[in-house]
């Protein structure tokens, strides 16, 4: 089933002209459209084309693709056309739409079994053929087809002679097929191709009796010779398999120990390191400037490299001994002076009555109130604050350092010498 329409709008300067189909919209499959010209019989037939990619048909002479461009190109033309094809055999339909007079673009889809996809070009090539032709000087075209049809029966007459000819070669052979001489003759190299099949097959069976019993020969002798051989590479495969199995367990083991070896160093360097970064911070804090030279040795210090090279240069050790000394020296300084002994006992004093600041009884010999006395002590250790933060951090500090000590020892002791074996 065909079903197509179209409207097309010619703007003739001092009106515009429209045009719909004046043949039915609904045509079956095959159909033969009969009318007086200026029905629409050529602008349907171009709508057609033009809808299954006539312009693009080599097949199409160009002055249809002409007539079929104008349709859609030309600038005084507007046209919007709708065309269904249906084919209820196989369940397809063609839907091909454009909808929109002032553009060129022009809609093709393909449904088959209700499944609906766009239709390309490419597509439409290799499963349609669109064949679409106007003769332009009929009687120049009934010449040339009358020609062709002169030139198609002579082919056809050449292939007859042939097949007249293959007939009478194929009735001959026949003929002669029947010759009582020609049949007795073909019967005697049928039986003594018989006789022949029957000699061969006993010859065969012979010979593979014969070869059966070789093989057999040979394969009791073999076995003999190369039992004790094998036996001996059974015995060689067991103990290989034995060294396989042992040599298996111990990397097992190896990697399960070297694993865990690998966690503790890593779980060492990082300690180091952060105990590294957490001493840099308290001693920026209470170093003077001149003393914090080794604090950049140590803030670019690689402590994988540091440990597995053999030389002198212990940087951690230089440093923890260096810092150490400076650290000693100023908590010395800082025990002999009275006011520290001072400031540790107010401050004491404080965190010791901060558990009765809601009380509001009087402190013998003083004659205060337990917050009273506190504001008091509180006021007087803000003249003694900085002095107990500083000894704190030079404590916090040194106690920083033992660690680093302590940490330095047990990677030297128990992860260095797994890391340089592994280096090896």
């Amino acid at each position: 089933m065909i079903e197509i329409d179209y409207k097309l709008e010619i703007d003739e300067e001092d009106q515009v002209e429209v045009y719909s189909p004046k043949i039915p919209n609904t045509l079956p499959l095959l159909s033969e459209v009969k009318g007086p010209n200026s029905i629409g019989k050529s602008t349907l037939l171009h709508i057609l084309a033009l809808s299954f990619f006539g312009l693009k048909n080599k097949g199409i002479i160009k002055s249809l693709k002409n007539k079929m461009d104008n349709l859609v190109h030309a600038k005084n033309h507007k046209i919007t056309f709708r065309v269904k094809i249906t084919n209820p055999k196989n369940n397809t339909e063609l839907l091909i739409k454009k909808d929109n007079p002032d553009t060129d673009e022009i809609e093709r889809f393909e449904k088959i079994n209700d499944k609906l996809n766009r239709l390309s070009f490419e597509n439409f090539e290799r499963k349609y053929v669109l064949i679409y032709d106007i003769p332009e000087n009929p009687t120049e075209r009934i010449e040339k087809l009358a020609l062709d049809l002169g030139h198609l029966q002579l082919s056809i007459g050449n292939k007859i002679k042939l097949l007249n000819r293959l007939i009478r070669e194929t009735l001959k052979d026949i003929r002669n097929s029947k010759d009582p001489n020609k049949i007795n003759e073909y019967r005697k190299k049928i039986t003594d191709l018989e006789k022949r099949i029957i000699e061969l097959n006993d010859e065969k069976h012979s010979k593979t009796n014969f070869l059966e019993k070789i093989e057999k020969y040979f394969y009791c002798r073999f076995y003999q010779k190369n039992q004790a051989k094998i036996k001996q590479l059974e015995s060689d495969l067991k103990e290989i398999k034995k060294i396989i199995r042992q040599d298996k367990k111990e990397k097992k083991e190896n990697r399960t120990r070297n694993d865990k070896l690998l966690k503790e160093t890593v779980a060492a360097l990082e300690s180091l390191k952060n105990t590294i970064i957490d001493t840099i911070y308290i001693l920026k804090a209470i170093l003077k400037e001149k003393e914090k030279g080794f604090i950049k040795i140590w803030e670019t210090i690689n402590l994988k490299e540091t440990f597995l090279h053999d030389n002198d240069e212990d940087q951690i050790a230089e440093g923890i001994v260096h810092f150490r000394n400076i650290l000693e020296n100023k908590r010395d300084e800082e025990n002999s002076n009275d006011n520290l002994e001072k400031a540790v006992l107010i401050k004491d004093l404080i965190q010791i009555l901060n558990h009765y600041r809601e009380s509001n009884a009087n402190i013998p010999g003083i004659n205060r109130t337990v917050p009273e006395f506190i504001d008091i002590l509180e006021n007087e250790y803000k003249n003694y604050e900085n002095l107990t933060k500083r000894h704190e951090k030079i404590m916090e500090a040194l106690s920083k350092l033992d660690e680093l000590q302590e940490l330095r020892s047990h990677f030297i002791k128990n992860c260095l010498p797994w890391l340089k074996k592994l280096q090896e």
